[in-house]
């Protein structure tokens, strides 16, 4: 795990990268990937001179030399040549910024892509199309000098160096792409137990997460840390045993690059479309591990005939598990991501593959995963499948486990809690035998394969599961009502006071501009992006969605035109340029939430204060002159907890109405059928 100095390295990496005008989360990852791939360059030949030294060997006789003596030609037509030492990072890195780049543009990327050629490292096969996009000598002065201090052959550290550097990307990809958290895929690994034996394979295999965990498993086992020192493992290990298609040039290299920093030097990584006639791998690998796509893009014409004749259907998720158990040998196994839709949709292709898993193959689990496991990329409710392919089937007995917490929170935010049931998951999967007498209302128990078969092969944990009815008593509407009333009553005075800015004697009252940094956003309201990572708030009520952030704060957003209204956020965003945004400066001294309630209060005042024709809109200067009263940060808390209480009992009444009209509903039916008649 990164911390401390070097996740502070890291962080301002990055930063500057921004700070300097290159914003796209991939093309920053991309850039670094370039410089840390060129200092891996000079560290590992470095190490094998002062090795060879140490043998009284010398430089020339190392074999495989990146950099070698006297002069490279650059460029031929040209005659463009530089010194081989010259283009070494511990060479290059101190000099002066602007020849720093010169050197870097015209000299050392160029040599790098050169490198495409040879067959040392899948990174290198795929530098040909890469594009040297930093734009100034002074922040790649600052991101060389930040990447300095790190040692590109500590595997362990540089491994998860790049997993944080792979978190930062925080865009949607346009074929459906969204990384998928490191905990989730070493849970899957730790399921799947992989081993020295095994031929790994993700077919969609993005920055190549599941690969390197896999690989970072079998290292780290101690009954394989022997077998690695023989040549022969260790040559399985670095050539033969994992591989990974895509069909994004930037993520081939990125994933060449994770593999590299967690010791595997040559993948088979490979430029290829998994679903279509191209990839004519099958029955080949005996453990396949993915997050496959599960919207984007796709050739139908182009898609294997093999994959069709099972499935027949444009959905990429359908397709892909169909394609796992023709690349599967028998034997294999697979553990893979899908969404809920592919456990209970009614189509005549999902009920194909559910029925092939569970009658031709051997389904052994299905493990339901919450909503917000892949936020802040995407919402969607997700499963993991297990199975084996057997081409006889032998599928007994489904173990199924309801997942409601993975350590994180399941907001935009997903910082780190208590709850977890991953630790849960893999002790219970690992002892089976164990979970037999396990009850429907617990997280995890076994169907039968004649349930599953009878209810047309439904692999949703909701069809099986038995809910623990616990009867909530809710009082009557006339006790809420009077509560309401009661509870109004006591925080009308307060609102009276602070809300429309009647201090008592003795009491300060400020300017909400001196006590928050109230700036606007800056994008077009046409800026947004279906199914976008993260809100965009325009002046409509509800937030549309967007690909980027420029926002990452706790705030009140209040609508600048139109039909203003006002908005509580917190977490990261962005926002349209008429849509103001208000933070506070001290929060030891005010709560964001308290200016939001006292805001809203003052729309009325807000709308009365709008200037313009048919479109009103507010000016700065008509939030910055509200005057708040400087009450104790406590007070405000309290105000917020009750007005949070008021919001809380509306809520409990609305669901006494609801379920009274339900239970209406039904004893009309009862006496006089399903018509409501005699």
């Amino acid at each position: 795990m990164v911390t401390g100095e070097i996740k502070n390295k890291i962080d301002s990496i990055w930063e500057t990268f921004w700070t300097g005008g290159l914003t796209n989360p991939l093309s920053v990852m991309e850039q670094i990937t370039y410089l840390m791939f060129i200092k891996l360059l000079d560290d590992n030949q470095t190490k094998r001179e002062a090795s060879a030294s140490a043998m009284g060997l010398t430089a020339q006789s190392i074999k495989g030399r990146v950099f070698g003596d006297g002069e490279c030609v650059i460029d031929k037509e040209t005659n463009l040549k530089i010194d081989y030492k010259d283009l070494r990072w511990h060479n290059f890195k101190n000099e002066e910024p602007s020849k720093m780049f010169v050197r870097m543009r015209d000299y050392i990327f160029p040599f790098m892509k050169s490198l495409s050629g040879g067959k040392d490292t899948a990174f290198a096969r795929y530098m040909k199309d890469s594009i040297f996009m930093i734009p100034t000598p002074r922040i790649l002065t600052k991101v060389i000098d930040g990447l300095d201090s790190l040692d590109m052959t500590d595997k362990d550290s540089m491994g998860d160096v790049y997993e944080y550097l792979l978190n930062k990307i925080a865009s949607s990809g346009e074929n459906g792409q969204f990384r998928t958290p490191r905990h989730i895929i070493d849970m899957m690994v730790r399921l799947m137990k992989p081993t020295l034996a095994d031929t790994i394979c993700d077919p969609a295999m993005g920055s190549a997460g599941f690969i390197a965990s896999a690989s970072q498993y079998i290292t780290e086992q101690d009954r394989h840390k022997g077998d690695l020192l023989k040549k022969e493992n260790q040559d399985r290990f670095q050539n033969q045993m994992f591989t990974g298609f895509d069909t994004d040039p930037t993520m081939l290299r990125i994933g060449a690059m994770n593999m590299m920093l967690h010791g595997v030097e040559n993948p088979h990584i490979e430029y290829r479309d998994s679903l279509s006639d191209e990839n004519e791998e099958r029955n080949k690998y005996s453990l396949i591990l993915a997050n496959p796509p599960f919207t984007g893009s796709l050739d139908f014409e182009a898609v294997s005939k093999d994959l069709l004749a099972l499935c027949k259907t444009k959905k990429t998720e359908l397709l892909f598990l169909t394609l796992f158990v023709k690349m599967l040998e028998v034997g294999g196994r697979c553990a893979s991501i899908v969404p809920d839709g592919v456990l209970f949709g009614s189509s005549t292709a999902h009920k194909a593959i559910r029925e092939e898993l569970v009658e031709k193959q051997c389904l052994t689990a299905v493990i339901s995963m919450p909503s917000g496991v892949f936020r802040p990329y995407a919402g969607v409710s997700t499963a993991i499948l297990i199975f084996t392919k057997t081409n006889a089937g032998g599928t007994n007995k489904v173990w199924f486990y309801d997942m409601r917490a993975d350590g994180f929170s399941l907001d935009d935010k997903r910082t780190q809690i208590k709850a977890n049931d991953i630790p849960d998951i893999i002790e219970r999967f690992n002892n089976l035998a164990g979970e037999i007498a396990h009850e429907r209302t617990e997280k995890s128990f076994f169907v039968d394969k004649a349930e599953i078969v009878g209810n047309g092969y439904d692999l949703s944990i909701n069809k099986y599961k038995k809910a623990e009815h616990v009867s909530e008593v809710f009082d009557t509407p006339a006790n809420l009502l009077k509560d309401i009333k009661m509870l109004h009553d006591e925080i009308a005075k307060d609102y009276e006071k602070v809300f429309w800015g009647k201090a008592e004697k003795g009491v300060e009252t400020v300017k909400l501009g001196d006590i928050c940094k109230i700036r606007t956003g800056k994008l077009d309201a046409n800026a947004s992006v279906i199914g976008g990572a993260y809100p965009f708030f325009t002046c409509a009520h509800e937030p549309l969605r967007i690909n980027t952030f420029s926002y990452d704060c706790e705030c009140v957003l209040v609508a600048g035109n139109g039909d203003l209204n006002v908005k509580y956020y917190n977490g990261k965003f962005d926002a349209y340029q008429r849509t103001y945004i208000i933070e506070v400066k001290d929060k030891e001294k005010f709560d964001a939430k308290f200016l939001y309630y006292l805001l809203e209060k003052n729309l009325v005042h807000l709308r009365s204060a709008s200037i313009g024709g048919i479109i009103k809109y507010i000016r700065l200067n008509n939030l910055t002159d509200i005057s708040v009263l400087s009450l104790p940060l406590f007070t405000q808390q309290r105000m917020v907890a009750e007005l949070d209480l008021v919001e809380e009992i509306l809520t409990k009444q609305k669901k006494l109405m609801l379920q009274t009209a339900t239970l209406s509903r039904a004893m009309i039916q009862e006496y006089f059928g399903e018509g409501g008649q005699t």
